[in-house]
């Protein structure tokens, strides 16, 4: 008798606020649960923005319909993965969404590595990373390693400003670097070749602690990522040689969790993924002219090498291009035609290379 009561009132009620205008409850919103991977701390331009400007945009486009609403899971700075390892977090389930970074995965993504045959490119952050978003769509085979992987690759390429080097002592020709131990990410390695220079792999939470016990005696980096470091407490020698900008990554969505959102959540993901992109370029500009304002406040001695130096380096690398190429096509993968449209691709932005690495 109660239930039936009960019942009697609720449709009662109903039926009173279609009569008088009122609008009934809204339906409750979906959640849906999602974890969101980035080694890096928020302390460097892109991560800074996965949780100031991607994640914010996300849920912004969600709240227009208001049917999902995300539960996020924020995993940064090895609480999940190190960076280099979210690729794998993101293949295994392990992590749903993130930056999956190429350049610590040269055997896995080897078409991904081409910027790194071709230094000595724009000093522009972002052009190199536009190029590249472009290849992955026009050739199949670049953008296909993403799904090998489990994968989907949803814009938002990551291309930190342009990589000097920060030394324990004076670099002013490719000469002094004979001897050297230099540290930096794999694919810096062709940077290094040729010039009697030893490469070491190194990560850039490590390069702190490398550099000051002497594992490394420099490292291949970016001002935006040295500075907040504080790479000049321990390597007070900054060479200027400008090696370019270069793609190091992207992000993605994990192939399972991706077939599974409903298209409200996957629209929503590529929103906030439209909005990183503008607000990290606009950002990355911004952070190194401050990064340099402030290195220049430390007893940094900063040297910029002259054009004639620059091509000195690039001419003591050897033949990166074709060497890059015949690595590839060994492996059956089109490097000749990466190669000739990532080049190609740079010079239409209005930069000229000081050496033609696709036509030797």
């Amino acid at each position: 008798m109660i239930k039936r009561f009960g019942a009697v009132l609720a449709a009662a009620a109903l039926a009173a606020t279609a009569a008088f205008g009122i609008a009934a409850p809204a339906m409750a919103q979906k959640s849906v649960n999602i974890t969101f991977v980035s080694g890096h701390p928020p302390i460097l331009p892109w991560s800074i923005h996965y949780l100031k400007t991607l994640i914010p945009a996300v849920d912004a486009s969600l709240a227009k319909e208001g049917k999902y609403v995300i539960k996020w899971n924020k995993a940064f700075g090895g609480a999940l993965a190190k960076p280099g390892e979210e690729l794998e977090a993101i293949q295994e389930g392990l992590a749903d969404f993130g930056q999956a970074l190429t350049i610590f995965e040269p055997a896995k993504m080897p078409l991904h590595t081409v910027g790194y045959a071709a230094p000595f490119q724009p000093t522009a952050p972002g052009v190199a990373a536009q190029v590249m978003e472009k290849l992955q769509k026009d050739i199949p085979e670049m953008g296909a390693f993403w799904g090998k992987y489990n994968q989907i690759y949803v814009g938002g390429g990551i291309a930190a400003d342009v990589f000097n080097i920060w030394s324990t002592k004076p670099i002013h020709s490719v000469d002094d670097v004979k001897g050297m131990k230099l540290g930096g990410a794999p694919p810096t390695a062709n940077w290094v070749n040729g010039t009697g220079a030893i490469h070491v792999i190194t990560g850039l939470s490590e390069n702190y602690n490398n550099l000051k016990s002497g594992l490394v005696d420099a490292v291949i980096l970016f001002v935006t990522g040295a500075v907040p470091n504080k790479y000049y407490e321990v390597a007070k020698h900054v060479a200027v040689v400008d090696f370019g900008s270069t793609f190091g990554g992207g992000l993605t969505v994990n192939k399972d969790s991706w077939n599974g959102y409903p298209q409200e959540i996957k629209t929503a993901i590529m929103d906030g993924v439209h909005a990183f992109e503008v607000a990290f370029n606009n950002q990355l500009l911004v952070n190194g002219e401050k990064a340099w304002a402030a290195l220049k406040k430390t007893d940094s001695v900063i040297y910029k090498f002259p054009e004639e130096e620059r091509i000195r380096w690039a001419k003591a690398l050897g033949p990166l291009g074709k060497n890059w190429v015949a690595a590839m096509e060994k492996k059956g993968l089109p490097g000749r035609k990466v190669l000739d449209g990532y080049m190609n691709g740079i010079r239409a932005k209005g930069y000229k290379f000081p050496r033609d690495w696709d036509k030797e």
